[in-house]
This record gives C-alpha cells, structure tokens and sequence, in this order.
C-alpha cells in the first residue's frame, strides 16, 4: 500500500486521504493542496529492527550502570559486615553505652587490609577519582 496524506480540492473544498502521488481530485478533478496535518507512523518489522539497532547502544549502557550500582552496593554490604565482624564488643559496649564512641581512624585501624582497600575502591568509585598510592617519604 502506497504512503497517503490528507488533501484539500480546492475547487470542492472537500478533504480526502489520498495517495502521496495524487495530483488531482477524484471526484470533481480539480486541482488538490497536500494538508500537513498529519504525522506518518512507521510501522513494522524492519522499522522496529531500525530502531532497536539505533536504541540498544543506549540499552546496553543503563543495563551496565545498574549492574554496576548494584555491585557497589553489594561491596557496602560487605565492607558493612566486615566491619560489624571485626569488632563486635565495641559496638555491643557502644550499644549499652560503657564506652565513649571511637574515632574514625581507630575505626580504620581496627579494619583489616582487604576492608581497607575495598573502601578505597569504593571511594574512589564514587567520587570519579582513580585510586593512587603516593610516598610522603623515602
């Protein structure tokens, strides 16, 4: 089936949905202006190929931003849990309120290596910094 539009005769002033190729009236054979007034939807299988090929870049880059913020957050959790394991007196004493709140580098310091690194990564991940060590000294 051809492509159609709508059509004003203007010897009749009637509207008709004519083929794109139309040139006159079909009824009275006067001459017809093309009206603008509608959009032509693609449809089908090819132009559903077109614009899945055109879309899945863009599919394929929020799939890996999802994946990747639910693996950060899976890290938390860890990171989370590690910490909880490492000192569990402290936040049992914290809890019943014996003890005075610790700093943060003690809390680091009672962090082993592997849970230090992980929120290094971590940190470095959400704040777009790639991670460096540097020497102060020699």
């Amino acid at each position: 089936m051809a492509p159609r539009a709508n059509f004003m005769c203007e010897t009749c002033h009637e509207d008709y949905e004519l083929p794109i190729a139309a040139k006159q009236c079909p009824i009275c054979a006067g001459q017809i202006t093309r009206l603008y007034d509608q959009v032509n939807v693609a449809t089908g299988l090819a132009t559903s190929k077109a614009v899945d090929k055109l879309t899945q870049p863009y599919a394929d880059a929020k799939i890996a931003k999802e994946s990747g913020r639910e693996d950060a957050a899976k890290r938390d959790r860890e990171l989370t849990d590690r910490i909880e394991h490492a000192m569990p007196q402290v936040n049992q004493q914290l809890q019943q309120g014996r003890m005075a709140p610790i700093s943060a580098g003690q809390a680091i310091g009672m962090v082993d290596q592997a849970g230090r690194q992980a929120s290094r990564v971590a940190t470095s991940l959400l704040f777009g910094r790639k991670v460096q060590h540097t020497k102060l000294r020699d």
